[in-house]
C-alpha cells in the first residue's frame, strides 16, 4: 500500500495535501512493492509444498534405510529363523530408523491381531504399509512376502539380489546428484546473490547520472548557459523509483 500510494503521488493530476503522509512514503518509494511481490510468491511456494516436500523427504529416508534393513532380512532367513523372528530382530537392531518403525508395527500386529505377514503388511484397515508412500519399499515388501511361499532359501536369495540393486540404484543416483549439485548451486547464487545486486547496481547508476546531469544543468545555468540545451544532459523520462520496481519485478522473475 506505501507502494501504491507513492506512484499515485507522482502522478501530476493527484495532489497530496496532508506534508506528513508525503514525508512517510519518500522511505518507502516502490520498495514495499517488490517486498509485497517477493513475500507473497515465498509464502505460497512454501505453503503450497511443504508438507509434500516433508512426505518426500520421509520416503527418501526409508528408501535409503531399506537396503541396510532388507540386508538384514536376507540374512536372518538365511540362518533359518522365521519371518516373524526376522522382523523381530531388524526391530531391534534399526528401532529409530523409518525401516525399523515399520517393521515393528508389522511385527506387533503379528503379535496382537494374530494376523498373517500379508495381512499384517497389506491389509487395508490395519497394515503397517498404509501410510507409507513409496512404491520401491511396497514393491520389496510384496516380493519378500511373494517369496516365502516358494521356501526361505528362496526368499533370502531374493533379499539378497534386491539389496544389492538398490544399493546400486542409490549409488547410481547420488553420483546423478552430485553432477547437478553444480548447477544447481549456481542457479540458487544467481537468484539469491547476483541478481538482488545487479539490479541494485542499476538502480544506483541511475541515481547517480540523474544526480550528475541535475548538477551539470545547475551550472550551466550558473554561467549563462541557461539557453544552452544539449540532448545528453536532458533528464531520464524514467524515474529511480520506477526503474526500482521494473527490476525488482524483474530480479522476482
Amino acid at each position: 500500500t506505501p507502494g501504491i500510494l507513492f506512484l499515485l503521488k507522482e502522478l501530476p493530476q493527484i495532489e497530496f495535501y496532508q506534508t506528513a503522509l508525503a514525508e512517510f512514503l519518500k522511505g518507502f518509494n516502490t520498495l514495499t512493492i517488490i517486498w509485497a511481490f517477493g513475500a507473497t510468491i515465498a509464502f505460497y511456494c512454501y505453503g503450497s509444498s511443504w508438507y509434500k516436500k516433508k512426505v518426500r523427504d520421509n520416503i527418501d529416508v526409508l528408501e535409503r534405510e531399506m537396503v541396510d534393513g532388507t540386508y538384514q532380512l536376507a540374512s536372518r532367513i538365511g540362518e533359518g529363523r522365521s519371518p516373524e523372528n526376522a522382523i523381530k530382530f531388524v526391530t531391534d537392531t534399526m528401532p529409530k530408523t523409518e525401516f525399523g518403525k515399520v517393521m515393528k508395527e508389522t511385527y506387533s500386529t503379528i503379535r496382537t491381531r494374530h494376523a498373517t505377514l500379508e495381512d499384517a503388511f497389506f491389509d487395508d484397515n490395519y497394515g503397517s504399509l498404509m501410510h507409507v508412500y513409496s512404491k520401491k519399499f511396497k514393491l520389496i515388501i510384496r516380493l519378500f512376502v511373494t517369496s516365502l511361499k516358494r521356501g526361505v532359501e528362496q526368499c533370502s536369495q531374493t533379499l539378497f539380489m534386491i539389496s544389492n540393486h538398490f544399493d546400486q540404484l542409490k549409488k547410481t543416483e547420488d553420483n546423478l546428484l552430485n553432477t547437478l549439485r553444480n548447477a544447481l548451486s549456481m542457479m540458487r547464487t544467481t537468484a539469491s546473490i547476483f541478481a538482488p545486486m545487479i539490479t541494485g547496481l542499476i538502480v544506483t547508476l541511475q541515481q547517480m547520472i540523474q544526480t550528475g546531469l541535475a548538477s551539470a544543468q545547475q551550472q550551466l545555468s550558473s554561467l549563462g548557459y541557461s539557453q544552452f540545451v544539449l540532448s545528453f544532459l536532458s533528464p531520464p523520462n524514467i524515474s529511480v523509483e520506477v526503474l526500482q520496481l521494473i527490476s525488482g519485478v524483474y530480479m522476482l522473475l
